[in-house]
């Protein structure tokens, strides 16, 4: 990744891009219904997204829209067309992916950068914006593209501080192998073990007391093959094969 900066470089350009689309949703999101069903859950969702909001409003803005697309500048002209054409690639690219997890997570990310781009397109915080509307789903692709990015960007960090700082590997001891083994461990309710381990030793006692039951038979079988056998060969003379012969070899002899 670090011999890649292009690759930062978009994550971030993605990370304040739908960073700004939710900071300029600020006063929007304020009076948003969320109607869930549930008045408690919707109120601890409208808590955590002030708390969002209010996180996100501490950092100074980073993306600036009005000038990546002022349609004065001659240079700018169709650049939102373009974008607006490219994403809509990208949708119907997700529809081809044949695992079902990544066009999930490809179709709800996708959908979080359609509806930051309609923020920064057609939201004015400062007007009254009767006509804009956010569907529940696209409000949560918006936040769940930004959790994602969060988290890919907090991972970059500890990717570095793990090149800089490497760690050297510690050496395995036997504590570290029993404690491996005891979180490998399912400690069961005593009832249940006991249970299971009065079935174990009661299926053993029977296959023994079994076992001991079918020996008389086992031994006369025994005996009978064992003297067909020595009949076949030195009474009749018939060839006698080994035993793990084939039966085709057995049969064409």
């Amino acid at each position: 990744m670090l011999s890649c900066p292009q690759w930062l470089e978009n994550l971030y350009f993605n990370y304040v891009v739908v960073l700004r689309a939710v900071t300029k949703l600020s006063d929007y999101l304020g009076s948003y219904t969320y109607c869930s069903g549930d008045p408690g859950q919707d109120e601890f969702t409208k808590q955590n997204v002030h708390s969002l909001i209010a996180a996100v409003q501490i950092a100074a803005p980073s993306f600036d829209e009005s000038r990546m697309f002022d349609p004065s500048d001659p240079t700018l002209i169709g650049l939102k067309d373009e974008f607006r054409e490219r994403f809509r690639n990208v949708s119907r690219v997700m529809d081809c992916v044949g695992c079902d997890k990544c066009r999930l997570w490809g179709k709800v990310q996708t959908g979080g950068y359609g509806t930051a781009l309609k923020v920064l397109f057609e939201f004015d915080p400062h007007q009254t914006n009767g006509d804009f509307h956010l569907r529940r789903t696209e409000l949560v692709s918006l936040i769940v593209t930004l959790q994602r990015l969060s988290h890919s960007i907090w991972a970059v960090e500890r990717f570095r501080e793990m090149s800089l700082n490497p760690t050297p590997p510690r050496p395995v001891t036997v504590k570290d192998n029993v404690l491996r083994y005891l979180q490998c461990v399912e400690f069961k309710p005593f009832a249940a073990a006991f249970d299971e381990e009065f079935r174990n030793i009661f299926l053993a006692v029977k296959f023994i007391l079994k076992s001991y039951l079918l020996l008389p038979i086992n031994l006369w079988r025994v005996l009978v093959t064992f003297m067909a056998r020595i009949w076949d060969r030195f009474v009749i003379g018939k060839t006698v094969f080994e035993r793990g012969t084939p039966i085709l070899t057995q049969i064409f002899e």
